[in-house]
């Protein structure tokens, strides 16, 4: 038989099959035509690779810009009035007038002139200048003695009422310098919050106002008083410490007693700008430091502790002087005496009073969100379950390769060390570079690096996650990793300090809301653009007004000491928000890969 001939028998009888194979290699060779095309139109323009980056990194920079701003904002002090003028006055100018400033910071002014310290004859002259005020004003008071120390006690009596509420401050300095900071401005502003109290006409509430010595000794006035006054307790519903480590910074609500929820609701309806955060009450309590209201919470009572933190340089040094006292955090000492003063006096204490603590912090100055801690363990608990069963979910559908899964969540481990690393070579030449330094010039020293840690690793930060998010496969990955980050360490929180949780719960639960919704648009074929830019100009403002108190605060408080875990911190804080804006173009197939290779674009981690 001709085998041509059979072969042309086969073509007839199969016509379709001819046709199709004929069809395929044309498809196919188009296919290759194309995508070889556009892969030569993408590299001959590498420019809009750059362009993505420079969009990427100023938005990433201004987003920022705004947040650590607002940030930041929120615990600056409470500005002094602009008419304020360094005038002194006395008693006479002011009689059966409302609360003035001017008159604190003359106080100030007579009592800060030299130190003062226990048992010498300069706080001979601070307390007899403290007596004079309380005679022209009118007050009952007692002087309590104990050896050399002289307590000074002060009571307003409410009628119908022993119940009511104390202020405390100490009026003794160390022999390093006058202590117009520590703790002169206490001791003033309660003198002119208790001129102004008096003049009311509807106390309800007794008001005790208690000048203690011997503080600078280990808190010898207030242990004095205590043992004299054991029928205090159950007199005294709260006690307000007034204290100072420093001559600047805003006033810090720094530390209370345990089941503090109704107290804190006190402080944030009685004084306008309130700066409190309840894990400083928490970390408080596990180190070693005292003042006088240390003495009253071991006794048992209830309170609450105040104090400004910056402007070290100046703690028990000549230079904690009249001059250098910061007028802006001096108003504030001011202004939150005299309101809270006002506000206590007339409440009914019972609301002071309850059975559980509180989780709260400023958002935006001003504002200070307070919330049952048995509420935010929950919502921290449900969050924390939803996001890992929402990672969970990822994986099992295959919305990401376990292996770029793991991949991106080594590279955010790295990057986290980096900066750690990054922080402790800033302590290591720091602390070599501040020996032998003033107080003021190793400030200075300090200040520069650590704002220029926090420059390099927020610079690094947003380069390496860019770099990494523009070659992974699945935006899913590295949200995911992300996710997985913060998941661990908000149950950490919850376990260590549950107080702070809410500074990972919150970026927790705006992550897992974004890769759910990105999800959604992908599975819908919908352009996430413009979601993504609001998204994530709204998600960079919320981390930076979480993070930027949290981090000065370490900084002011600790120094040196903790630059690692500082610049951790920030690597925390920006992650998230610079994945979702990483991604905003560089992750959509059809703006970066062609058409033929969308199925399989590039990844960082092969098989």
């Amino acid at each position: 038989m001709n085998w041509n001939i059979i072969g042309m028998i086969n073509k007839i009888s199969k016509p379709t099959e001819y046709k199709t194979r004929i069809r395929t290699k044309e498809m196919n060779s188009e296919m290759n035509s194309k995508v070889n095309n556009k892969m030569d139109v993408k590299i001959t323009q590498p420019k809009r690779n750059s362009k993505r980056l420079l969009v990427y990194m100023g938005m990433m920079l201004v987003v920022l810009a705004v947040g650590i701003t607002l940030g930041y904002h929120q615990i600056t002090p409470t500005e002094a009035p602009k008419d304020y003028t360094n005038k002194i006055i006395t008693l006479d100018d002011v009689e059966e007038k409302n609360a003035d400033f001017t008159m604190t910071m003359s106080h100030v002014y007579e009592m800060a002139k030299e130190p003062h310290p226990s048992g010498s004859q300069e706080i001979e002259s601070v307390r007899a200048y403290i007596i004079e005020q309380l005679d022209k004003v009118g007050s009952t008071y007692e002087i309590q003695q104990s050896s050399i120390l002289q307590n000074i006690l002060v009571k307003i009596d409410a009628p119908n009422t022993e119940q009511g509420v104390m202020f405390v401050s100490h009026y003794d300095s160390t022999t390093g310098g006058p202590g117009a900071g520590d703790d002169l401005i206490s001791v003033a502003s309660m003198l002119e919050a208790l001129r102004v109290v008096q003049q009311q006409n509807q106390l309800t509430n007794d008001m005790y106002f208690l000048f203690t010595d011997g503080e600078e000794l280990g808190l010898l006035g207030a242990e004095a008083f205590v043992a004299a006054n054991p029928d205090m307790k159950e007199k005294i519903a709260q006690v307000v410490n007034l204290e100072a480590r420093g001559n600047a910074g805003t006033l810090l609500m720094f530390e209370t007693s345990n089941d503090n929820k109704g107290m804190v609701q006190a402080l944030s309806k009685g004084v306008d700008h309130v700066s409190a955060f309840s894990f400083l009450a928490s970390f408080y309590k596990m180190m070693p430091n005292d003042t006088d209201l240390s003495v009253f919470l071991r006794a048992g009572y209830s309170g609450m502790n105040f104090a400004m933190a910056d402007g070290v340089e100046a703690y028990h040094e000549p230079i904690d002087n009249y001059d250098n006292l910061n007028r802006n955090s001096a108003y504030m000492y001011f202004k939150t005496m005299v309101d809270l003063a006002h506000h206590l006096s007339t409440v009914d204490l019972g609301v002071l009073q309850s059975n559980e603590d509180a989780v709260y912090f400023p958002f935006l100055k001003g504002n200070t969100l307070i919330f049952s801690n048995k509420l935010m363990l929950i919502s921290s608990i449900l969050v924390g379950i939803l996001s890992l069963t929402w990672g969970c979910t990822l994986l099992l559908r295959k919305e990401c390769r376990l292996k770029d899964f793991g991949g991106t969540l080594l590279l955010i481990l790295l990057s986290a060390l980096g900066a750690g690393a990054v922080g402790k070579a800033g302590t290591y030449l720091a602390k070599r570079m501040i020996k032998g330094t003033s107080a003021t010039e190793a400030l200075s020293i300090l200040d520069i690096f650590f704002y220029t840690m926090c420059v390099i690793v927020i610079i690094g930060m947003l380069l390496l996650t860019y770099w990494g998010a523009t070659r992974i496969a699945n935006k899913q990955a590295f949200l995911l990793s992300s996710l997985v980050i913060l998941n661990i360490l908000n149950w950490a929180c919850l376990v260590i300090l549950n107080s702070m949780a809410y500074i990972f719960t919150i970026p927790l639960f705006l992550l897992m809301i974004y890769s759910m919704a990105v999800f959604y648009l992908d599975k819908r074929k919908r352009n996430r653009k413009l979601f993504t830019y609001v998204f994530g100009t709204v998600f960079g403002l919320v981390a930076a007004i979480l993070y930027t108190p949290i981090l000065y605060i370490l900084f002011i408080g600790l120094l040196s000491n903790l630059f690692f875990a500082d610049m951790i911190i920030i690597v925390i804080a920006i992650l998230p928000v610079a994945v979702v804006l990483a991604g905003k173009d560089a992750l959509h197939e059809s703006t970066i890969y062609p058409k033929g290779l969308a199925a399989n674009p590039p990844r960082l981690f092969t098989r």
